[in-house]
């Protein structure tokens, strides 16, 4: 896996080939939520972890007061990056930006999974083949 870099205003973490999958972590999370998730679909696809502007290795960024604008900004950072369509996983506070993106961006959004338990591990359907460990 490669390190995390300062997109401009957006850490971020990227590792693997394949399809894009982006995954926004929840309200207080980081890009380090996604530790697990990122080993696992590294191999067959290009995942993107962003660490949300006022969270993570991002916390000093000035955070947008909506989840719109939060959507906006990994909206930026995935078009930055060249990526053309992606799936998206959200949990929690990252399930409503996640939602957001799509709805923003249709076209290039194909499966979305929103968790909204406590624990990310804890569930993942859909596309996403079962608990993700």
């Amino acid at each position: 896996m490669t390190g995390p870099i300062d997109h401009g205003r957006l850490h971020y973490r990227r590792a693997g080939t394949g399809p894009a999958l982006v995954l926004v972590h929840g309200f207080l999370g980081g890009s380090s939520t996604w530790h697990g998730q990122i080993r696992r679909f590294g191999p067959t696809r290009d995942v993107i972890a962003p660490d949300l502007a006022g969270f993570g290795a991002s916390r000093m960024a000035m955070a947008p007061d909506s989840i719109e604008g939060h959507a906006r900004l990994v909206i930026d950072l995935v078009d930055s990056l060249g990526v053309e369509a992606f799936e998206l996983l959200g949990h929690s506070m990252g399930g409503m930006v996640a939602q957001k993106i799509a709805l923003m961006n249709e076209e290039i959004v194909s499966p979305i999974e929103i968790c909204a338990r406590d624990q990310p591990n804890a569930c993942c359907s859909g596309s996403m083949n079962g608990p993700i460990e």
